[in-house]
């Protein structure tokens, strides 16, 4: 009979050890897991953040390019490959550009009366892209 309560005890020592572990076991997985997902989360955080960067930069590339093709092609008659940049890059801005300043670039563009200086029309893109307000006269062009 001894030996059944020995054996009983043992047997219920080791499903609670099991259980403990279990328990235990459980906690640190949950808590590594969560550091895991926290890091995951902070990592895709961040790859969107750069995402959005590089975005904003190649936009913001388009329009700077646009205006230094027109500025430099206005005095001449542009050639048709000057031409066909110079479409290709407006219709880029006109996918994308809130509309109060691909109008003021369209103004710009075709020398319209009162249209505004391309340098604040690029202070505008910086500052809809997301970027600090620049002042405009600190542009500078040769």
């Amino acid at each position: 009979m001894e030996h059944n309560t020995v054996t009983n005890a043992l047997t219920w020592a080791a499903i609670l050890s099991v259980i403990i572990s279990a328990i235990i076991s459980g906690v640190v997985a949950y808590f590594v897991h969560k550091k895991l997902v926290s890091h995951a989360f902070a990592a895709l955080k961040d790859l969107e953040k750069d995402r959005k960067e590089y975005e904003a930069r190649q936009k913001a590339q388009i329009v700077a390019e646009l205006s230094a093709l027109w500025l430099f092609s206005g005095s001449d008659s542009p050639s048709a490959d000057q031409r066909r940049r110079l479409n290709e890059l407006s219709f880029q801005c006109a996918l994308w550009l809130p509309l109060d300043i691909h109008s003021d670039l369209s103004a710009r563009l075709t020398n319209s009366a009162g249209a505004r200086n391309i340098k604040e029309i690029l202070a505008d893109v910086r500052v809809h892209l997301g970027n600090l307000a620049i002042d405009p006269t600190s542009i500078v062009h040769f």
